[in-house]
């Protein structure tokens, strides 16, 4: 499978730059693949990685699927919503409504990947850097 590398780029962290958030979760990966595709699959792990680790221990990541329904299934209640949103806006640097958080945009992890991805386009993206 021949083909150009692909070239990795590194973001400019926000807050210290550690392997977690302090919490012992994993944080945004230090490299992210270019194309938007990538991107987006990037942000879907980091959301997933977060779901397993601190909502579904011991939960084989199989079963968390891009489409399975987060609050609605009742995976998310009201209050693990709250940290969920802060876990979103620190780790990938967005601000997010009490709109955003509703049912209907923030129940599947793709819905969640889509408005970051939104939020991200809207305010310009993030800043990054080229790895030498």
């Amino acid at each position: 499978m021949g083909g150009a590398p692909v070239e990795t780029w590194a973001l400019k962290r926000r807050s210290r730059d550690t392997d977690t958030n302090g919490a012992g979760n994993p944080r945004w990966p230090t490299r992210i693949r270019t194309s938007p595709g990538d991107v987006l699959n990037d942000v879907k792990d980091a959301i997933r990685r977060f779901i397993l680790a601190n909502h579904l221990q011991g939960e084989s990541p199989d079963n968390l699927r891009d489409t399975t329904r987060l609050q609605s299934s009742g995976i998310l209640d009201s209050l693990a919503i709250l940290g969920f949103a802060a876990f979103i806006e620190r780790q990938f640097g967005v601000v997010l409504s009490v709109s955003d958080v509703g049912v209907d945009s923030f129940d599947r992890i793709e819905d969640i990947a889509a408005l970051i991805a939104r939020k991200r386009a809207s305010s310009g993206g993030v800043t990054v850097e080229k790895n030498p």
